[in-house]
């Protein structure tokens, strides 16, 4: 293993898991917890979550483009 590839993949798992499961995950809590009228502690959460996702290391999210592991090389 190449020290670029095992960085670029070790990268790519942190933010699969992060975006594609810690986040939903957090997000399904919450809503459970909404239908049981914990409405305070959901609003909390999602402050936090949302808090976390406005920051600029996760803009690209917000632009609709996709990370570079998923675009074909242009190469």
């Amino acid at each position: 293993m190449a020290p670029d590839y095992a960085h670029w993949h070790g990268m790519f798992e942190v933010a699969e898991r992060f975006y594609m499961k810690l986040i939903p995950q957090a997000r399904e809590i919450t809503k459970h917890a909404a239908e049981s009228g914990k409405g305070e502690q959901v609003a909390a959460v999602n402050s936090v979550i949302d808090e976390i996702l406005a920051r600029p290391e996760h803009k690209w999210q917000d632009s609709g483009t996709k990370p570079a592991a998923d675009k074909p090389a242009a190469w």
